[in-house]
């Protein structure tokens, strides 16, 4: 893995690109800035997951997105919560504050897009340890609250990516992307700072147009993660991972139909020895694979609809059962004028685990 030293130098390259990656190119052509917008939503999460255990989590997104000429674009997202779980009082605090932005940069047939993502410490952090371990409870990934964490440390993420044209109907976007993380206290009298550790991606994206209304979009991320260490003792070594999927788009005059799959596949984590040998550690990520259907219907200029049928399956890891999952949900979409819209969304989960998703938010152009 880089050197701190070669980190630093890819920090500040990040921090002077000022912009995040992965779109493919038929993506990127659709980014152009259209003035500032403003989001923000009220989401209510719950779900039972043992007989006598609830999780239940209030959130409150905030987002900001800024054009930035003609070819970038910047955003800001930060959010706070009220969070409740099994023997602990309900609790509340604020996130980091997400930075991101894209600029596209013309080169030969296709598109060079310069990226960074940084995270501000702004969050909560030092927390209890019943509130840490509800936390690391509420981050599991097949709960997908909206905030599964609240502090973390700095965090710098610098990426590349080129899209171009492979013909008429095709674009092909290759890229690669670093991922710094400081060292923070995540409870409270930690002798000791925590730092997980940095990862490198590669990623790669298809893009299809398979006929006039009908869209193919295949892509691939595949990361290597650096060792976690307490202080300056590495406790903990997780498995490469590959996340890949897949996309369908038609449409049908202002409708559109999406059928999308996701898989992950994680390598076994080890736990570094002082001889510098590794033994195997518990497998506490699990690999996945999901699918969804959703149809967006549009019957006027003002409103849509989408109803969305979705299943999810994640292996048994060594702390958690098999999970199957159902999700089934509709997310309403009103424009009040051409500046501003309010949504909603109620999302049913059923299965291993059942709970809901509920929430309203609104939109604004400023002008």
């Amino acid at each position: 893995m880089a050197s701190r030293a070669a980190a630093s130098l890819l920090l500040c390259a990040g921090l002077a690109l000022c912009c995040l990656a992965w779109p493919a190119h038929a993506q990127i052509a659709s980014t152009a800035p259209q003035g500032p917008r403003l989001s923000f939503d009220i989401i209510s999460q719950s779900y039972q997951f043992n007989e006598n255990e609830r999780l239940s989590q209030l959130s409150t997104p905030i987002s900001l997105r800024l054009p930035v000429g003609q070819r970038s674009v910047l955003s800001l997202h930060t959010t706070s919560a009220l969070t409740s779980g099994p023997g602990v009082p309900t609790f509340g605090g604020i996130g980091d504050v997400r930075i991101n932005g894209a600029s596209r940069i013309a080169i030969g047939p296709g598109d060079l897009v310069l990226g960074a993502r940084v995270s501000l410490p702004l969050g909560s952090t030092e927390l209890t340890p019943e509130r840490f371990q509800t936390t690391v409870l509420f981050s599991r990934d097949h709960f997908q609250f909206r905030t599964p964490v609240y502090g973390q440390a700095l965090s710098i993420a610098p990426s590349v990516l080129y899209a171009f044209p492979l013909g008429e109907n095709v674009a092909l976007g290759v890229g690669f992307r670093y991922h710094y993380r400081d060292s923070y206290r995540p409870v409270a009298d930690m002798e000791d700072a925590f730092n997980a550790g940095d990862d490198i991606a590669v990623t790669a994206g298809l893009d299809v147009r398979l006929a006039r209304s009908w869209d193919l979009s295949l892509d691939a991320v595949y990361t290597w993660y650096d060792e976690d260490a307490v202080g300056d003792q590495s406790i903990f070594a997780a498995g490469d991972q590959l996340i890949a999927g897949a996309s369908i788009t038609g449409r049908f005059g202002m409708n559109q139909l999406i059928l999308s799959g996701r898989y992950r596949e994680r390598g076994r984590p080890e736990i570094p020895q002082l001889d510098g040998s590794f033994v195997p550690a518990l497998r506490t990520v699990s690999d996945f694979v999901t699918g969804r259907l959703a149809f967006v219907a549009q019957p006027t200029g003002w409103l849509s609809l989408e109803g969305r049928l979705g299943g999810r399956f994640y292996d048994a890891s060594d702390i958690t059962e098999r999970l199957d999952l159902v999700d089934v949900g509709v997310l309403p979409r009103v424009s009040v004028s051409e500046e501003i819209s309010l949504r909603g969304r109620f999302i049913y989960t059923a299965g291993t685990f059942a709970g809901f998703e509920a929430g309203v938010g609104i939109s604004a152009v400023l002008r």
